[in-house]
């Protein structure tokens, strides 16, 4: 019972950290820091939050960060659209759509 407990107050933890990113990455992007947002999104995209990843499709797809590729704007879509991301399947579709 004990661990229970412990185990979603750490899933709490995990997921006000992940909000907490996201918001300051979306403060940093409307401010045009698109290196702050993509230092806040990457962590918790790798940690697999949709919408992390379907950001960062939109900063390497735009060309708004250093070393931004198509290839990786194609690679965080597809990780946001196989979790049902419905902007991220529509990019993924129009990246497809043009090769």
């Amino acid at each position: 019972m004990q661990f229970m407990f412990k185990a979603v107050l750490i899933l709490l933890f995990s997921l006000q950290t992940a909000q907490a990113g996201l918001s300051k990455g979306l403060d940093a992007a409307q401010a045009g820091d698109y290196t702050t947002a993509h230092n806040e999104w990457l962590p918790i995209a790798e940690q697999g939050d949709v919408n992390a990843q379907f950001y960062l499709g939109l900063l390497h797809s735009r060309q708004l960060i250093d070393q931004a590729s198509q290839e990786q704007a194609v690679k965080w879509y597809l990780l946001a659209a196989k979790n049902d991301h419905i902007n991220a399947q529509f990019n993924l579709g129009l990246k497809y759509d043009k090769g």
